[in-house]
């Protein structure tokens, strides 16, 4: 409406009225008249211009009106039908606090719930829509201001690293200078030290030179000195620092003492004073008796054990009740505390002015007017929250990051020094920049400074590798950052791996897989039997994966252990063939059902189950029974 006053008033203005938009019809344009020449014609357009607006306004006027009536009337069929509710409620409770046999028909507050849940459903659906286009829209939004910043931020980036570039290759061409400028001054104060030294050669004569006294032998070959007396020196042993040839000077050493140190010793037979009574006899270690136990002792330790268990069961059983009743008593008195029925809801108190649903005959509708009211959506305190998903950086974003992190640290600290807080850092003087940084002070005596910076360098790297290795973990502590790496690891997801070996008789195998069960924090068993060798193992994913490496690849399980020197020598085994390992089920559970890894050896069959099903993994063992080669080659 108001673009259409606005156009028409606008063709009043230019004397040009589009005929073609109130029409609605295409015409061609036709050419414009000759301006009239009598100024009373030019009034006739705003005259049917006019008439045009008020046909507009009454329009508008009675659609308002007519929507204003169609709420009103809503809004009285909505008061008369709660109060039909209400009166059917009433009528229904106090039915049924007479006779809790009587069932009322909830059809008209059933119809009533389902157009407020309809209705409920598609302002639900119109906010959703609603949302998601403004979703979209901030999305498309910051897209577009990210990648105008990068743009903006990469272009300032180039223009700095070209103003870098540009600056060092100044201060190398300024360095390039000074170097020749220094090299002649060395060369020319070189060339005059060396005149200077030849001149002082010419004018001053050599001195005589000190030649060694004369070396003097006799007939053997032996030094003789002035006198013709033998010259002695002093010589001392070599020291050795190896331990196997300090044992082995002290073994001679010995040697050559042991004739001095043999002394007779008395013969027991030929001794005169010897008593045989006074020997010692010889003790023999008690030999443990058997223990007998009395009949019926360990049937009485089962029946007390079975009495315990039965007890604790029942103590657990009467809890959970007590709190189940707990429980049920609490919501009880929760419904029990519901508030009365009003007589009015709040939002229909400025409707009715009598504060009852019976009185509606004068309804207050002058409230209602052609607006539509939009609530605030509230978010169900039942609901979850969004999940936020985390922001993960490019190469380039976290170089960039670490790069600003570490401008403004040196910014920091330069305003510390500014402020003399802390003192300034020394320079960091290398070999390549010396003469820039010092500058005079390096050409005084460029050998001494030379020194100087070399050992600043080699103490700043000494201090960095000192600062290294401080950072470093010990051998505990590595280990122990390992363990919580495994446990970690098994705790977001329980793996389980079953195998069966054909031969696990060598104690070298057995070795391994136990060590490495222990090291990368593994639970579960190892079984031996005649039947068949099982080891059933639980943990991380990244742990199993590497067991499993261990158990298919890296164990050569045909290898035979030989014995050591000192031990008892290893029996060999009856398992004719070549040996194995085949990798039978791998999946996940919920939780671990062993606490730690350990080999068993049991007698039976019987034995192996019972130890299982307490475990809750008798199937594994059944899965290791009913394997055949047969199957293995048709996968």
């Amino acid at each position: 409406f108001q673009e259409d006053k606005h156009h028409l008033l606008g063709s009043t203005s230019t004397n040009k009225v589009d005929t073609r938009r109130m029409s609605g019809v295409k015409r061609e344009r036709s050419p414009s008249p000759p301006p009239p020449a009598e100024k009373a014609t030019k009034t006739t357009p705003a005259l049917d211009v006019a008439a045009m607006l008020q046909a507009l306004q009454a329009d508008k006027a009675k659609i308002s009106k007519q929507l204003v009536e169609s709420k009103k009337e809503a809004v009285q069929n909505s008061l008369l039908q709660k109060s039909l509710l209400r009166k059917e409620i009433v009528k229904s409770e106090t039915s049924s606090s007479q006779s809790p046999a009587a069932v009322v028909s909830p059809t008209p507050s059933r119809k009533l719930e389902d157009k407020e849940r309809k209705e409920g459903e598609d302002r639900e659906k119109d906010r959703e829509r609603d949302k998601d286009r403004d979703h979209r829209r901030s999305d498309r939004d910051d897209r577009d201001r990210h990648r105008d910043r990068d743009r903006h931020r990469d272009k300032e980036h180039r223009d700095r690293d070209r103003d870098r570039d540009r600056d060092r290759d100044r201060e190398h061409r300024s360095d390039r200078d000074h170097r020749d400028r220094d090299r002649d001054r060395d060369r020319d104060r070189d060339r005059d030290k060396d005149r200077d030294r030849k001149r002082s050669r010419e004018e001053k004569p050599e001195p005589s030179v000190m030649l060694p006294p004369p070396l003097l032998l006799d007939a053997k070959g032996r030094e003789l000195d002035d006198k013709g007396n033998i010259v002695t020196k002093a010589t001392r042993d070599s020291i050795t620092e190896l331990k196997a040839n300090q044992k082995f000077k002290i073994k001679q050493k010995m040697d050559l003492l042991a004739p001095s140190l043999e002394i007779a010793a008395p013969s027991a037979k030929k001794a005169t004073h010897f008593d045989k009574s006074l020997a010692m006899p010889k003790t023999r270690a008690k030999r443990d008796t058997f223990k007998f136990l009395k009949p019926g002792a360990i049937t009485k330790k089962v029946q007390q054990l079975k009495d315990e268990k039965a007890e604790q069961e029942k103590a657990e059983q009467e809890q959970v009740e007590e709190k189940r009743l707990s429980h049920t008593a609490e919501l009880q008195a929760r419904l029990a505390q519901r508030d009365p029925i009003p007589d009015i809801e709040w939002w229909d108190k400025f409707l009715l002015p009598s504060g009852k649903y019976e009185n509606l005959d004068n309804p207050n509708l002058d409230f209602v007017t052609h607006l539509v009211e939009h609530p605030i959506p509230i978010r169900p305190p039942g609901e979850k929250a969004e999940l936020i998903m985390p922001m993960y950086l490019t190469k380039k974003e976290q170089k960039r990051l670490r790069k600003k992190t570490r401008l403004e640290k040196d910014k920091e600290r330069q305003e510390r020094v500014t402020l003399g807080l802390e003192p300034p850092p020394e320079p960091r003087v290398r070999i390549a920049n010396m003469m820039r940084v010092l500058g005079t002070e390096a050409t005084l005596d460029p050998t001494a400074i030379e020194q100087e910076v070399k050992r600043s360098v080699a103490q700043r790297q000494a201090n960095h590798d000192q600062r290294n290795q401080d950072r470093k973990l010990t051998v505990d502590e590595r280990k122990e950052k390992t363990k919580e790496k495994y446990q970690a690891d098994a705790k977001n997801q329980t793996t389980v791996t079953l195998y069966k070996i054909l031969d696990l008789s060598d104690p070298r195998h057995k070795y391994k897989v136990n060590v490495n069960a222990q090291k990368f924090q593994l639970t579960g068993c190892a079984i031996l039997s005649d039947k068949a060798n099982m080891v059933l193992v639980e943990g991380g994913a990244k742990a199993t994966r590497r067991f499993e490496k261990l158990m298919t690849k890296r164990i050569d399980w045909n290898e035979k252990a030989e014995p050591r020197e000192g031990s008892a020598a290893i029996q060999p085994s009856s398992f004719q063939g070549t040996n194995r390992c085949i990798l039978l089920w791998q999946g996940t559970i919920p939780r671990q059902n062993f606490t730690t890894f350990r080999f068993e050896n049991f007698p039976d069959e019987a034995a192996i189950r019972r130890h299982l099903n307490h475990r809750w993994s008798e199937q594994y063992w059944d899965m290791v029974l009913n394997w055949k080669e047969d199957l293995l080659q048709e996968e």
